[in-house]
Protein backbone atom coordinates (compact mmCIF):
# COMPACT_ATOMS: atom_id res chain seq x y z
CA UNK A 1 0.00 0.00 0.00
CA UNK A 2 1.15 3.41 -0.77
CA UNK A 3 0.03 6.87 0.52
CA UNK A 4 -1.08 9.36 -1.75
CA UNK A 5 -2.02 12.84 -0.40
CA UNK A 6 -5.77 14.20 -1.28
CA UNK A 7 -6.79 17.63 -1.03
CA UNK A 8 -10.21 19.61 -0.09
CA UNK A 9 -10.77 23.55 0.28
CA UNK A 10 -12.55 26.15 -0.38
CA UNK A 11 -13.75 29.18 1.19
CA UNK A 12 -13.62 30.55 5.16
CA UNK A 13 -15.66 32.49 6.38
CA UNK A 14 -15.62 32.76 10.69
CA UNK A 15 -17.46 35.60 12.51
CA UNK A 16 -15.93 35.98 16.46
CA UNK A 17 -17.54 37.73 19.30
CA UNK A 18 -14.81 38.87 22.08
CA UNK A 19 -16.82 40.18 25.08
CA UNK A 20 -15.03 37.94 27.12
CA UNK A 21 -11.42 38.79 25.60
CA UNK A 22 -9.35 40.67 28.16
CA UNK A 23 -6.49 40.84 26.22
CA UNK A 24 -4.30 39.01 28.39
CA UNK A 25 -2.51 35.20 27.57
CA UNK A 26 -5.22 32.51 27.57
CA UNK A 27 -8.15 34.65 27.02
CA UNK A 28 -10.66 34.32 24.15
CA UNK A 29 -13.34 34.98 21.89
CA UNK A 30 -15.93 32.47 20.36
CA UNK A 31 -17.19 31.65 16.78
CA UNK A 32 -20.45 32.83 16.52
CA UNK A 33 -20.33 31.42 12.65
CA UNK A 34 -18.61 28.98 10.44
CA UNK A 35 -18.56 27.27 7.36
CA UNK A 36 -16.13 24.68 7.66
CA UNK A 37 -17.79 20.82 9.33
CA UNK A 38 -15.50 20.38 11.81
CA UNK A 39 -15.15 23.60 13.47
CA UNK A 40 -18.63 24.43 15.03
CA UNK A 41 -20.64 27.22 16.69
CA UNK A 42 -19.23 27.47 20.24
CA UNK A 43 -14.92 27.09 19.27
CA UNK A 44 -13.01 29.24 21.75
CA UNK A 45 -9.95 30.88 19.63
CA UNK A 46 -7.43 31.12 22.84
CA UNK A 47 -4.75 33.70 22.49
CA UNK A 48 -1.41 32.89 23.81
CA UNK A 49 0.16 36.34 24.08
CA UNK A 50 -1.04 39.56 25.14
CA UNK A 51 -2.27 42.24 23.28
CA UNK A 52 -0.04 45.18 22.68
CA UNK A 53 -1.67 48.90 22.93
CA UNK A 54 -2.19 48.89 19.22
CA UNK A 55 -1.97 45.33 17.68
CA UNK A 56 -2.12 42.15 18.77
CA UNK A 57 0.48 39.17 17.26
CA UNK A 58 -0.19 35.49 18.44
CA UNK A 59 -0.30 31.88 18.17
CA UNK A 60 -3.96 31.29 18.59
CA UNK A 61 -5.73 27.68 19.29
CA UNK A 62 -9.67 27.17 18.44
CA UNK A 63 -10.62 24.95 20.70
CA UNK A 64 -14.64 23.00 21.24
CA UNK A 65 -14.16 21.91 25.18
CA UNK A 66 -11.51 20.83 26.12
CA UNK A 67 -10.19 19.06 22.60
CA UNK A 68 -7.45 21.16 20.60
CA UNK A 69 -8.66 21.57 17.08
CA UNK A 70 -6.24 24.05 15.14
CA UNK A 71 -3.35 26.31 15.08
CA UNK A 72 -2.64 29.42 13.97
CA UNK A 73 -0.89 33.02 14.03
CA UNK A 74 -3.00 36.22 14.01
CA UNK A 75 -1.42 39.59 13.44
CA UNK A 76 -4.68 42.62 14.39
CA UNK A 77 -3.82 46.45 14.37
CA UNK A 78 -6.57 47.49 16.22
CA UNK A 79 -5.96 51.74 14.90
CA UNK A 80 -6.87 50.27 11.28
CA UNK A 81 -9.31 47.26 12.95
CA UNK A 82 -7.27 44.80 10.17
CA UNK A 83 -5.50 42.10 10.27
CA UNK A 84 -4.31 38.44 8.78
CA UNK A 85 -4.66 34.91 10.07
CA UNK A 86 -2.82 32.03 9.35
CA UNK A 87 -4.31 28.96 10.76
CA UNK A 88 -1.67 25.89 9.69
CA UNK A 89 -2.85 22.43 10.74
CA UNK A 90 -4.61 20.90 14.17
CA UNK A 91 -5.04 17.39 15.60
CA UNK A 92 -7.59 14.68 13.92
CA UNK A 93 -9.16 15.70 10.83
CA UNK A 94 -7.48 18.91 10.92
CA UNK A 95 -3.49 17.25 10.83
CA UNK A 96 -3.52 18.70 7.18
CA UNK A 97 -5.62 21.86 7.18
CA UNK A 98 -3.92 25.02 6.43
CA UNK A 99 -6.22 28.58 5.59
CA UNK A 100 -4.92 32.37 5.51
CA UNK A 101 -7.72 34.98 6.08
CA UNK A 102 -8.44 38.44 6.53
CA UNK A 103 -9.33 39.44 9.50
CA UNK A 104 -11.47 43.14 9.97
CA UNK A 105 -13.83 44.71 12.25
CA UNK A 106 -16.45 47.64 13.18
CA UNK A 107 -14.28 48.35 15.88
CA UNK A 108 -16.73 46.86 18.19
CA UNK A 109 -16.62 43.02 19.94
CA UNK A 110 -17.29 41.39 16.77
CA UNK A 111 -14.62 40.45 14.35
CA UNK A 112 -14.73 38.36 10.59
CA UNK A 113 -12.31 36.08 9.10
CA UNK A 114 -12.63 35.66 5.27
CA UNK A 115 -10.38 33.89 3.15
CA UNK A 116 -9.21 30.13 1.90
CA UNK A 117 -8.36 26.65 2.96
CA UNK A 118 -7.26 23.51 2.42
CA UNK A 119 -7.05 20.11 4.15
CA UNK A 120 -4.66 17.84 3.16
CA UNK A 121 -5.36 14.17 3.68
CA UNK A 122 -3.37 10.88 3.29
CA UNK A 123 -4.90 8.27 1.17
CA UNK A 124 -3.72 4.91 1.72
CA UNK A 125 -4.26 3.26 -1.82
Amino acid sequence: MTEAASRAGGELHMTKECSEYTGQPGSFCTLTASNIDGIPVGCRVVYESAAGEKTIESNVTLMFGDEKLVFGHVLFDFTSNTGTLTLTGGTGAFAGFHADAVVTSDGGAEAHWDGTYTIAAAVTT
